[in-house]
């Protein structure tokens, strides 16, 4: 089965061929949130999950199978999420500056 995984830093597609997955239980999506502000879903809210393993095919412009997202791994790590990448710089930088005053 093909895989389609929007990747927001090319805004294209990539495609992965995987194992096919049985469709997910009635019920188990998400609920919309009921915070203001919130309207619908996102791609991976509602996207199947890419199995491990997954070939990469490449990349377009438009979807192909099924919409899907890819699953936490240490080398997505950082991708798409600039905030935590920056929290964890300046907590770095935090604990340097304290390390290198507590020791003089």
């Amino acid at each position: 089965m093909i895989y389609s995984v929007w990747d927001y830093d090319k805004k294209k597609y990539d495609y992965y061929d995987g194992a096919s997955l049985p469709p997910p239980a009635v019920g188990s999506f998400r609920k919309p949130s009921a915070s203001p502000g919130k309207i619908g879903f996102s791609p991976e809210d509602l996207a199947a999950e890419v199995p491990s393993g997954a070939r990469y095919l490449g990349e377009g412009d438009d979807p192909q199978g099924v919409i899907g997202k890819k699953s936490f791994s240490l080398s997505s790590f950082g991708k798409n999420n600039l905030y935590m990448v920056m929290g964890g710089i300046a907590a770095g930088l935090t604990l340097g500056w304290w390390y290198w005053r507590k020791r003089k």
